[in-house]
C-alpha cells in the first residue's frame, strides 16, 4: 500500500494507526505529497482542526468541495506535488486499486497518471467533490472504456458523490 498525504495532521494520524498495526506497518509506505497533474510545489490550504469528520483541505489550484468561503480560517501552506506517472516512470507497475478522495483534486490527480491507465487498468474508488469534476471523470473514464457506478447514490450531493470505475 503506497499512500499520500499531504496535510500534516492527517498524516500523524496515519503514521499513529500504522503503528498500531505491526504487521501491516511494513506493507505501508506513506508519502507526505500531493499527488496533482505536475511535480514540484503547490499551494495547500489546510486546517489543524481534526475535529471533524474531514479536514477540508485541498490543493489550491483544486475545484474544493464547499464554498472558498468556508475556508476562511485555515492556512495556505506548500507541499510538494507530485504526478502519479513521474513515480512510476522507473517501471514499478502501475496500482491494481487506487482509493481517491483529495477534496476537489480528482481531476488533477487524474491528469497526472496518463500514463498509469495506458499501461494498468486499475479499479477506482472515487469521492468526486464537484459537479463540474464528474463530468471531466465521466468523459475520461468512458474514453478508456471503464464502467462507472455511483455508489450511495441517496446521499449523493451536486456537491459530492462516490464511484467505483472499473476497466475490465
Amino acid at each position: 500500500v503506497v499512500a499520500f498525504e499531504p496535510n500534516r495532521e492527517n498524516a500523524a494520524r496515519f503514521r499513529k494507526n500504522v503503528d498500531r498495526n505491526p504487521k501491516l506497518a511494513e506493507r505501508i509506505e506513506l508519502i507526505e505529497s500531493a499527488l496533482s497533474d505536475r511535480d514540484g510545489e503547490l499551494g495547500f490550504v489546510q486546517s489543524d482542526d481534526m475535529g471533524g469528520a474531514s479536514s477540508g483541505s485541498h490543493l489550491e489550484i483544486a475545484n474544493p468541495p464547499e464554498e472558498k468561503l468556508v475556508y476562511r480560517q485555515f492556512q495556505t501552506t506548500t507541499v510538494r506535488s507530485f504526478r502519479a506517472d513521474t513515480l512510476i516512470s522507473n517501471g514499478t507497475p502501475g496500482p491494481d486499486l487506487i482509493k481517491l478522495d483529495v477534496e476537489g483534486g480528482e481531476w488533477l490527480m487524474l491528469q497526472g497518471a496518463e500514463k498509469l491507465f495506458e499501461h494498468s487498468r486499475p479499479v477506482l474508488f472515487i469521492e468526486v467533490h464537484h459537479i463540474l469534476l464528474m463530468l471531466r471523470i465521466q468523459e475520461w473514464l468512458l474514453k478508456l472504456n471503464y464502467r462507472l457506478t455511483v455508489l450511495d447514490e441517496g446521499n449523493a450531493t451536486p456537491g459530492r458523490c462516490f464511484l467505483v470505475a472499473s476497466g475490465d
